[in-house]
């Protein structure tokens, strides 16, 4: 399979691990700053959506280091409202979810761990989202999308 097209977003790194989505204007810190909603998937298109939350409530509810320092807010592109935030993957061949460890509280389910580009188990290139809750999740795709601005379609 051909390597992940990116569009709107960086590139992560090749065999690498990280928390962060960037684009070319922003950082968005999705373990500490984005509260994961849902993933949806379209059989007959193919298309697989993670959607977050932007800021988080943790964010937004509690005072920490983050929230006065302008700079920070602007390069993280953090507003005073929560608006979504999403990865929608296309052409998607693998679309694996592992399930939440039973042990976790279900607080931990929408904070991301990391995203991973490589599957162990498969020896193969993937996206893979580990959340703190243990729910995992595999995609490989032609294309991965970041849209800022998430507009829900039910």
């Amino acid at each position: 399979m051909p390597p992940i097209k990116y569009t709107n977003l960086k590139p992560l790194e090749p065999r690498n691990c990280s928390s962060e989505i960037n684009t070319r204007e922003h950082n968005y810190d999705m373990h500490n700053m984005a509260d994961f909603l849902e993933s949806k998937y379209n059989t007959e298109s193919q298309i697989v959506e993670l959607i977050w939350k932007y800021p988080s409530k943790w964010f937004l509810e509690n005072k920490n280091e983050y929230k006065d320092n302008i700079q920070y807010l602007k390069e993280n592109d953090i507003i005073d409202k929560v608006r979504l935030i999403a990865l929608i993957f296309k052409g998607v061949t693998r679309y694996e979810v592992k399930p939440r460890d039973p042990e976790m509280p279900f607080t931990e389910d929408n904070c991301l761990t990391q995203i991973l580009t490589y599957d162990e188990d498969f020896k193969q290139d993937a996206l893979l989202f580990e959340f703190q809750g243990g729910l995992k999740i595999t995609i490989e795709a032609e294309e991965v999308i970041f849209e800022r601005d998430y507009k829900i379609k039910y």
